[in-house]
């Protein structure tokens, strides 16, 4: 990318705010919902008014109204969570015993960004990550538009794989943080991080690369990029076009 990386807050002062939290006893502690109004009214409302206005907006200005829309849809609900109240109960979750504590918080713009990519764990590959990085910039994004997340943020001690347990303890912080930063689309990279988002088993092969709506979220599965790497064939074409799609949904074509 051409940024820095650069994490939401400063280590030290991430670990502060954990321990005053842990020194609050009062009544009003902060609670992270496990049932996110992902879909509201009229599901389908948002995917029907982007279709509409194509024709006759250019993507970055019907991606601004559907923006609106849904912020305002978003502030109908109680939502007083921020951020950071939001990373200090993620970095404190001792849900899963087989885990190691210390959850990796989301990194890049964590303010309001126009899309979150989804990995179903932070990418501790370097090869994963500059080729990540590498496919993105390429596509147009820049680390000051974008922000990476993951489904499950605590390393494992001794597996290969998280348990359906240790998915379910940590998503709902990857859904607290979709309803605060309120993206203009949601890339989920892998089957375990779209499998996650989206409520029904999808096949990999035939629904990457498109656009699927869920209540206001439009959502775009893409492959993993260890798979990516680890694979053959047409796999990074493919991605690349992912990417490229991801990018002209938000801000048209280039």
């Amino acid at each position: 990318m051409d940024e820095e990386i650069q994490q939401d807050f400063d280590e030290d002062e991430v670990l502060q705010l954990v321990e005053q939290a842990l020194r609050d006893k009062g009544g009003n502690a902060f609670r992270v919902s496990s049932r996110i109004p992902l879909s509201f009214g009229d599901s389908a409302l948002l995917e029907k008014l982007d279709s509409v206005l194509t024709p006759y907006l250019n993507k970055a200005d019907v991606q601004m109204v559907l923006h609106e829309l849904r912020s305002s849809q978003l502030d109908d609900f109680e939502k007083e969570q921020t951020l950071e109240q939001l990373h200090i109960v993620t970095k404190n979750c001792r849900k899963c015993p087989e885990t190691q504590p210390g959850a990796t918080i989301p990194f890049w713009n964590v303010a309001d960004p126009d899309v979150v990519f989804v990995s179903e764990v932070p990418m501790s590959d370097p090869n994963s990550l500059d080729y990540f990085t590498r496919t993105a910039s390429e596509a147009g994004f820049t680390s000051s538009r974008i922000c990476m997340s993951f489904v499950n943020r605590c390393s494992k001690k001794s597996r290969v794989k998280h348990t359906i347990e240790e998915i379910e303890n940590c998503i709902p912080y990857l859904l607290n943080e979709i309803q605060t930063l309120k993206p203009k689309l949601i890339v989920t990279m892998g089957l375990v991080a779209t499998c996650s988002i989206l409520p029904a088993k999808l096949h990999m092969n035939e629904e990457r690369g498109k656009i699927i709506w869920l209540g206001p979220w439009p959502v775009l599965p893409t492959y993993s990029p260890a798979y990516v790497l680890r694979g053959s064939g047409n796999l990074p074409s493919l991605f690349e076009q992912d990417f490229g799609r991801a990018y002209n949904f938000v801000y048209g074509e280039k």
